[in-house]
């Protein structure tokens, strides 16, 4: 594996045999299946990326810059090269002249978005997205909308929840299932995005992350550290606690295994194994694990 990106990492976009490694000032480097480097690292559009998605021929991810009140969402190819884009001061004064629109540097395709973005996920050769106060939108790969469909606003408890927001979306089958930071989960058909099932998790702690593995169920990372699996969502809860809060987890050889906040764990039947690490655990990708300072290591689990 690469010894060191050159950059602080926030996360990892796994795909099937290329990945993409997400710098926290939005720089961005292609990975093989094995973590080694396959492209240069480079920084397209000067702003962090919020989320990120690897579709067959091209990676989609979403930039944010807050100072600027700016949101862009484009798709870089996977097969041609990156380059970087403008910088901040560029931009700031492109924004400053009506008519002007920066994009993301090699970008295939490049949309504004005009309100806060939440989530995105694969779905099929396409992606689906939310924006908050506007929508759940399902594009094919040239984002082309296939149909939207609004946030649900109203509670299992029937109240109404404005401004909701999304923590995660996954495709289970043929239905999209979304899980709001209030751990109400909805699903809605991939068809036309109508609802067809509601309910809520009740948890002792606020809640982090989802993680969902077709062979494995659900993953739940409470913000205080512990977890929470489900084999499925009506299947009673199996709760452990951990060594800190879970930042990433994925499906090993013998079930969940993840990293975090100074420690990585597996989840075995008899509980959960920890080590502790040094650093912190941003990504689990092949049996190692890419920490904050931008190199790898062996899982120590």
């Amino acid at each position: 594996m690469s010894e060191t990106f050159g950059f602080t990492p926030r996360r990892i976009d796994v795909g099937e045999t290329t990945s993409v490694v997400v710098g926290t000032l939005g720089e961005l480097c292609r990975v093989d299946s094995r973590g080694e480097l396959i492209s240069p690292v480079c920084q397209p559009f000067p702003a962090p990326v919020t989320s990120g998605v690897v579709l067959e021929d091209r990676w989609v991810g979403i930039w944010v810059e807050a100072e600027f009140q700016v949101a862009r969402m484009a798709a870089l190819p996977l097969d041609d090269a990156w380059r970087d884009g403008i910088g901040r001061e560029e931009l700031r004064t492109v924004l400053k002249n009506d008519g002007l629109e920066a994009v993301p540097a090699a970008s295939i395709w490049s949309r504004t978005l005009d309100s806060e973005p939440m989530a995105l996920t694969r779905v099929g050769d396409g992606f689906a997205f939310a924006v908050l106060g506007r929508g759940i939108y399902l594009m094919d790969a040239d984002a082309n909308e296939i149909w939207r469909a609004a946030i649900p606003h109203v509670g299992v408890d029937g109240s109404q929840r404005l401004h909701r927001q999304i923590l995660e979306m996954f495709v289970i089958g043929d239905v999209l299932q979304i899980w709001m930071e209030d751990a109400e989960v909805y699903e809605m058909s991939l068809d036309d995005g109508r609802i067809i099932d509601q309910r809520v998790i009740r948890l002792s702690d606020r809640l982090e992350a989802v993680f969902h593995s077709k062979h494995l169920g659900w993953l739940l990372a409470l913000s205080g550290g512990g977890i929470v699996r489900f084999e499925s969502l009506d299947s009673a809860p199996d709760i452990h606690p951990t060594a800190g809060p879970v930042i990433d987890a994925v499906e090993g050889d013998s079930g969940w295994i993840w990293t975090g906040w100074r420690h990585d764990g597996m989840l075995v039947d008899d509980g959960v194994v920890s080590r502790p690490r040094r650093e912190l655990g941003v990504a689990v990708l092949a049996d190692s694990v890419l920490t904050n300072d931008g190199t790898w290591s062996a899982c120590l689990v």
